[in-house]
Parts: structure tokens; C-alpha cells; sequence
């Protein structure tokens, strides 16, 4: 074998190296897609509390997560949709809720983003008591929500919205919240 040969198969093989050790670094920094809500894309759906009968439930529906009951007189009514994220140390999310939100009825209604059963802002994301009707409507507010969150360990970490209403003794009338997409940006 000859130099000219040794030195040629030399060349061919350092790239190949390279490109071999960049494809993990690559393949690890994918952000992950977080699926329409629905059980069948590995979203579950639980509630605590009692409801009004007959004033509406907490559902995965059209791809959306919708939670229009009234707390039952004197109690809160929570309902939380969750599933499985992958995570990578270091990164940050950046998650973007979009919501239509029925505001005119006296009971607000609240939603919180957590992440491992830790809040990802000490106030909720969306506090119908605090929103007017918009974009024409007299009953509904339409908006967006950001939150963001650095992951501190690689893995697997449970992603929550938990919506929850709370009643009086004399008004359990509240109002109502869906959530129509969650995606994530990572950076």
C-alpha cells in the first residue's frame, strides 16, 4: 500500500467521524410537539370537587380542553389535563397557550400551566376575573399565554393545565375556559 493511498483513505475518514459524533448533538436538540388534547394523543383528563349537575363538564373536545362547570355551592371544582414531555437539561421552553374564555358570569375561572406539580408563574395564566369581552364578542375573551421553564435534568416530566372555580353559597354560576392549542418553542 502506498502513501498517496493511506493519506487518501485519511481524508475520507475524518469526515466521517465528524458527522458521525454531530448527528446525536443534532438529534438531541429537537424541540419536542406537544399533540392536540385527547386521550388517544396521550393526554389524560382528571377533576377534583363536585360540579353543579347539569352546568357542563371538563372534556377533551374537536382538540381542544374545555372546562365549563360550575363549582357546586360553597366548594372549587379543579380539572386537569396532563401527559408526558421530553426533556433535555439546560434547554429552556417556552410554552404558547391559546384560549377563548366566556368572562361575564359572576364565579372566575383560572388556569395554571406546572410542570412536575410546580407552577410555572406564581399567578395563573389566565384569571377570567381579571379579562373583558374582545374581538366583538359580549360574552368571550380570545387571548395567548406564554410561560417559560429551563429544564434542570434530562428526561421525562409531566406537563399540567389545571383549570379551577370556586363558589359561594348564594352563586355558583362561573365562568368558562378552553384551551384550543399548546405548543412549545425551545431556545
Amino acid at each position: 500500500m502506498s502513501r498517496r493511498t493511506v493519506a487518501s483513505g485519511a481524508v475520507w475518514a475524518v469526515p466521517t467521524i465528524a458527522v458521525g459524533a454531530a448527528a446525536p448533538a443534532v438529534a438531541a436538540s429537537a424541540c419536542p410537539t406537544i399533540p392536540t388534547f385527547g386521550a388517544a394523543n396521550g393526554w389524560s383528563l382528571s377533576t377534583t370537587g363536585a360540579g353543579v349537575p347539569g352546568s357542563g363538564s371538563a372534556r377533551f373536545s374537536g382538540g381542544s380542553f374545555v372546562c365549563d362547570t360550575d363549582a357546586a355551592a360553597l366548594s372549587t371544582y379543579t380539572a386537569t389535563a396532563s401527559r408526558g414531555l421530553p426533556v433535555l437539561a439546560g434547554v429552556q421552553y417556552t410554552f404558547l397557550l391559546s384560549f377563548t374564555a366566556l368572562v361575564t358570569n359572576p364565579r372566575p375561572m383560572t388556569l395554571r400551566l406546572s410542570i412536575g406539580g410546580t407552577a410555572l408563574s406564581p399567578t395563573p395564566l389566565v384569571d377570567t376575573g381579571a379579562l373583558s369581552p374582545n374581538g366583538g364578542s359580549s360574552t368571550n375573551h380570545t387571548g395567548t399565554r406564554t410561560a417559560s421553564w429551563v429544564a434542570p435534568t434530562d428526561g421525562t416530566v409531566t406537563l399540567a393545565l389545571t383549570v379551577s372555580i370556586s363558589s359561594t353559597l348564594l352563586t355558583t354560576a362561573g365562568d368558562d375556559i378552553t384551551v384550543t392549542s399548546l405548543s412549545v418553542a425551545c431556545g
